[in-house]
């Protein structure tokens, strides 16, 4: 889908709800109209086809209207949240922007030009050749360095997936993730309503799915086990959830089934996509099966060694600050292990997370899993810690639940795990922790903290 064809399409909605924020609602009219004012303003600025523009902002009907105006424009995007605003040097080491735009919390826009000498990477001056408008995203860095990842937003597009009815989606996903691009593009070529959080915290999100009868939510499984420990489903009318979509880690089962118990007429859906990819369409045949089934008819994809390899019309164009991961005839190396079973895949973990004990492979998701089996554990964190004899060892570190003994409760805990599980994926040391950590992206936070 060409870039013009989706923004005639989103005009097309006008009356519609497109955005609640701060408890008022604009609709696709007000929208497009600030889009039209941002798209004569910025080109009276001196942004034009091929701009690279920094757009620090988070989700709000100003950011909206201005990344649609950007898309007119034809310019090279890069959004960045508040949350990421302390790398902005760093990001500005790798990209030299045009221009830099901040919308700020009190919706205030300010524009400001940048003094670039230096020449635009090669995949930059591809896009201004082009002539389209194009996306560049940084990875979370959770595995090393973060990746300047430059896609073509035309190719994205073709991944855009418009939902047949009407739905009002919560806005949880990162203004700068690829999940929550995504999202925003599916969310108003379909006309659906965008609804903003106060913040990204269980109890407001929760209230904001109340408040507002929120239809879908997307989320991983790190932030639904936090709205369980928090006692939100307990506390907060959320029976108007028709679906809630969850990725970017792998599924607990035992976390699946308790989230079933407490939103039983709601769908669950596992979603699957990476930053370089883009959200690859998947189907899920039982909501209670970690199973998914890829029907993306933009990509091919293999299994070898086990791993999950994919080729996409897609893809990016490569990384600014990174050799591109694709081997022979465009085949994208995921790093995701998966197990195939019939025409479906199970997602077991990353290739990147893997404990090597002793020769033995073990997923940090599988221990998990057991763990959070446990009565007395309310959350449960697993990686792998360097030793002499073995290799690694697997430490887990543990939440327990209030009013737990805490001296006896490590015995109890490996004493399950031996018969639940081989004794070489017992975790070695246990470490009682008040609170387990998570990324900005709520993903877990697996490698050992350095000092």
């Amino acid at each position: 889908m060409c870039i013009s064809v989706f923004l005639t399409k989103v005009r097309h909605h006008k009356e519609k709800p497109a955005v609640i924020f701060n408890q008022q609602v604009y609709d696709y009219k007000w929208l497009c109209q600030r889009e039209d004012f941002y798209t004569a303003q910025l080109t009276c600025d001196g942004v034009q086809a091929g701009s690279v523009v920094f757009l620090i902002a988070d989700y709000s009907p100003l950011s909206l209207s201005l990344f649609l105006a950007l898309m007119r424009l034809s310019v090279i995007i890069v959004p960045i949240t508040y949350k990421h605003y302390e790398k902005k040097d760093d990001y500005l080491g790798i990209i030299n922007p045009d221009f830099i735009i901040e919308v700020t919390p009190n919706e205030e826009v300010n524009l400001a030009k940048c003094n670039s000498s230096s020449e635009h990477s090669e995949f930059i001056r591809e896009l201004q050749i082009r002539k389209t408008a194009g996306l560049i995203i940084f990875s979370s860095g959770s595995t090393g360095k973060c990746k300047a990842i430059v896609h073509d937003l035309a190719l994205l597009l073709q991944g855009v997936n418009p939902s047949r009815d009407q739905l009002k989606v919560l806005s949880f996903l990162l203004f700068d993730h690829i999940g929550g691009i995504n999202s925003t593009l599916n969310s108003l070529i379909s006309g659906n309503c965008i609804v903003v959080p106060k913040t990204r915290t269980p109890m407001d999100v929760a209230e904001s799915i109340a408040r507002n009868k929120v239809d879908v939510l997307i989320t991983s499984p790190s932030f639904l086990n936090l709205m369980l420990i928090s006692g939100v489903f307990e506390h907060t009318n959320m029976n108007c959830l028709k679906q809630i979509n969850y990725g970017s880690e792998v599924m607990p089962s035992v976390l699946l089934d308790r989230l079933i118990q407490h939103c039983p007429k709601t769908k669950f859906i596992q979603a699957y996509g990476l930053s370089e990819l883009g959200v690859i369409r998947t189907k899920t045949n039982n909501h209670e099966s970690s199973l998914i089934t890829i029907t993306d008819q933009n990509i091919t994809y293999r299994i070898r060694n086990n791993k999950l390899e994919i080729k996409s019309n897609t893809s990016m164009l490569g990384y600014l600050n990174a050799t591109k991961p694709f081997i022979e005839d465009g085949w994208f190396m995921t790093g995701d292990v998966v197990e195939v079973v019939g025409d479906s895949l199970r997602i077991l973990g990353r290739d990147s997370d893997l404990i090597n004990v002793g020769g033995e492979k073990v997923f940090p998701a599988e221990i998990e899993n057991v763990l959070l089996q446990i009565p007395e554990v309310q959350d449960a964190t697993v990686y792998g810690e360097k030793n002499a004899l073995l290799g690694n060892i697997i430490v887990a570190k543990i939440k327990s639940r209030h009013g737990v003994n805490q001296s006896s409760l490590k015995e109890l805990v490996r004493k399950f795990c031996l018969m639940k599980m081989p004794a070489f994926k017992v975790p070695q040391k246990f470490q009682i922790v008040s609170e387990i950590s998570y990324g900005e992206r709520y993903k877990k936070i697996r490698h050992k903290p350095t000092n």
